[in-house]
Formats: structure tokens, sequence, C-alpha cells
């Protein structure tokens, strides 16, 4: 169900189970962790940053097989596919595409976008009041999300550019920061530099800019540049949990915990969680 539809589901149900206690914030903060982030490592439906590497050409099952021990390694020390028509963009690919307003749209993604507002759709008509009622569902949640990303993606469209211009941008240093004087990657700051500014700028589209600048094709990237891919895949799914902003679900999650009453640390306190937790056991 991926990391957005698992917290979505699975917070509500945390929240009622927790709500006699006195101290939830940890339960909540730890479900980021777990859930919303760690949880989604091992298939590209499970965590954002993977699917367009899927996209790209890296093999359904590649990500299970290198990333399966790095997140039961973080899963243990803090504490699993999604649905067939989202798989259908990876793997029908009719070679169709359109034009809208300069933006190249293939026919798998138009279907499959289409069908996922088909769904939300008759989800909102059939499914019964009572349902939404009893589960405490309220609109504010998502449009929190949807206002604070949609200023989050206008804001990154020139960092993401920048990285893209590799040595030629005016972020040269991190291009040489994760490659030694000899043009080899430097899997370590791959891993750091893929996961600290994932943590700010969410963790899909640094995931992209760092395959792309590891080379961007996926069947030498799951071979000769295992390691490296691997590095990049961890440091992107791993610390989206570093902030609220550095994966979709985090913020969601946050929102609804608020929604019900619960004082949840503000940016910096959770960054104060996450420097805590997370960055001794990445390191």
């Amino acid at each position: 169900m991926g990391t957005t539809g698992t917290a979505m589901l699975l917070i509500r149900p945390l929240l009622h189970a927790n709500e006699n206690r006195r101290h939830v914030v940890h339960v909540v903060v730890f479900f980021i962790f777990l859930v919303a982030n760690a949880g989604g490592s091992l298939l590209p439906l499970g965590d954002p940053p993977f699917f367009p590497g899927f996209l790209q050409g890296v093999s359904f099952f590649w990500t299970t097989t290198h990333l399966a021990l790095p997140m039961l390694f973080v899963c243990a020390v803090l504490l699993s596919a999604f649905y067939a028509l989202v798989l259908m963009s990876g793997l029908w690919k009719p070679g169709v595409e359109f034009n809208v307003f300069g933006t190249h749209v293939a026919l798998q993604n138009a279907v499959r976008d289409a069908a996922l507002v088909l769904i939300t759709l008759l989800s909102l008509a059939l499914t019964p009041k009572m349902a939404r009622a009893g589960n405490d569902f309220n609109w504010m949640p998502i449009e929190e999300v949807a206002k604070l990303f949609a200023g989050v993606f206008i804001t990154v469209a020139p960092v993401i550019t920048i990285l893209r211009a590799g040595e030629a941008g005016a972020f040269a240093g991190i291009v040489h920061l994760v490659n030694t004087p000899t043009g080899e990657p430097h899997n370590a700051m791959y891993f750091w530099a893929t996961g600290l500014l994932s943590s700010f700028l969410d963790n899909a589209p640094t995931y992209l800019v760092f395959f792309n600048l590891a080379g961007g094709d996926a069947q030498s990237l799951m071979t000769t540049g295992v390691t490296t891919l691997a590095a990049i895949s961890a440091g992107a799914v791993f610390m989206g949990a570093n902030t609220y902003i550095g994966n979709v679900p985090n913020f969601m999650v946050k929102a609804i915990a608020e929604s019900r009453g619960i004082r949840m640390p503000s940016f910096f306190a959770y960054l104060g969680w996450s420097g805590a937790v997370l960055l001794p056991l990445f390191s």
C-alpha cells in the first residue's frame, strides 16, 4: 500500500488504541520513523523515491534483495504491495505519449492517474458516512499537506534543476563530494547526500536526481553500480523520516494526530527527535 496509504490506514487505529495514555507523542514519532518511512524500503511501491527508479528501469524486486538487511536492521533497532493498477504504469508501456501544455504524458501514466481519480470519486460516493464518522475522518490534514507540499514542490524546482546541471551548476561541490577525483562513486557520500537533501527537499525528486547523477542507467546501476544504487535508495527512504517534510505521510500523520488533540513536536523539536534517534542509527 505504500508508506502514505499504510500510514493513513493505521494512524487512526493507533491513536484510538493509545487514547487513554498520558504520553503519546513518542508513539506517533516512532510510527513516522517505522511505518511512514523505513517500512517502505522493500518495493518500488513502498516509498515515493523508488517508483521513479522503477519507471527508469530498476527491476521490481531489486530493492527487496538489496535493502532487506538494512531495512530489518533499522526496523529492529527502532521496532510491507500496492494495487496492480499502479503497477501498470511501470509494466505496460505502449509507447504512446500526449503533449499537455508542453509536458509529455505517457498513456500508461494518464490511465493510472485517471483510474485513481475514479477510485477516489467512487469512494466518496459509495463509502457509508457512518464509516467516516467512526474513523473521525475530516479534510483538514489533507488540506494542510496540499498547501505545504504545493509550496515545497514550487520552491524545490530550481534546486533540482541546479542539481541536474551537475558540474556545470552552482552545486558542483556536491557532485565532487559524491565522486572521487578519478570519477568513481563515493557510496557513503551518496547515502548521506541523498539522505540529507531528502530530509528537506522531499525524498522522491531527490532520489531521481542522485539516480541520474550516478549515471541514470538502471541496468548498470543494478549490476556494477549496485552499492551506489543501494546507498541512494537507503538514503532517500530512511532519511525521509528526518523531518516532517522529508516524506508526504510524515506531515499527514502529524496533522491527524494534532486534529485528535495530541501536541506533536514542532518542526525543530521533531528534528531533535530524529537527530537523537535516527542519525546515530544511520551512522
